[in-house]
């Protein structure tokens, strides 16, 4: 297998304390979650970014929130290759106008793309217009708040690849066209879901570099992820 190829950032992530909790500080970001799952899964990749960031964490209801720094663009050679290549940005690092041709699947989560500098990640308005990038993806992981603020090209563009729209707890829907499949989780409460949605990522992209169709991937990737936060609850790891 070729290297699956993550071009994205790690982070320093800035966890308030509570009452009972002191302030902790974690490593995290896509680049440092996304290189990890596909470590234990034993699957080759490589790194391609050029900084780091302070990320402060905001919890909600539902999760948690991030409040980001502006980046620096990250330098993109005049192709990507690999057997995957995952565009996973965290604050516009990636310029979804200049992203050079592909050789092997294309990854996109667009998390990072529908972000605002210093402004709380469930606070963004848009609508943005990634309609030509998502056009050449064969999988685009999104949260359905991220989904919601795309303009209407993008969306249109979305319905030429394969979706996973993430909802926490509620579960997963996999899209492709008309075609929807609800990938159920079993929830794993006390714990933090930070990195979650890369883990869920880098599993379900591994399978489908293996050969595996996307549903059967996604439900793999399900599972993987809640066996990640069993061990962060069990053990108290980051």
């Amino acid at each position: 297998m070729e290297p699956i190829l993550i071009v994205s950032t790690a982070t320093h992530d800035r966890i308030p304390g509570t009452s009972t909790e002191p302030e902790k500080i974690l490593l995290g970001g896509p680049a440092h979650y996304l290189a990890l799952a596909l470590e234990r899964l034993s699957a080759p990749f490589q790194i391609l970014t050029n900084q780091g960031a302070e990320v402060e964490v905001v919890p909600t209801k539902t999760g948690e929130a991030y409040i980001i720094p502006a980046l620096a663009p990250i330098e993109l050679p005049r192709s990507l290759t690999g057997s995957a290549v995952v565009l996973s940005p965290i604050m516009r690092e990636i310029d979804p106008k200049t992203v050079p041709p592909i050789e092997g699947l294309l990854v996109i989560d667009i998390q990072g793309f529908v972000r605002e500098p210093g402004v709380r990640t469930d606070h963004a308005t848009g609508p943005y217009d990634l309609a030509a990038l998502l056009r050449r993806a064969d999988l685009v992981k999104a949260s359905e708040d991220e989904l919601g603020l795309l303009d209407e090209k993008s969306c249109q563009a979305l319905a030429e690849t394969t979706v996973l729209a993430t909802g926490g707890a509620r579960g997963a829907r996999l899209v492709r066209g008309r075609e929807e499949v609800q990938i159920d989780v079993n929830r794993v409460d006390g714990v933090h879901t930070i990195g979650a949605g890369d883990i869920f990522l880098a599993s379900m992209t591994y399978e489908m570099v293996r050969g595996e169709p996307a549903e059967k991937a996604a439900v793999v990737a399900a599972r993987f992820t809640e066996v990640f936060l069993l061990e962060r609850q069990s053990l108290g790891t980051p």
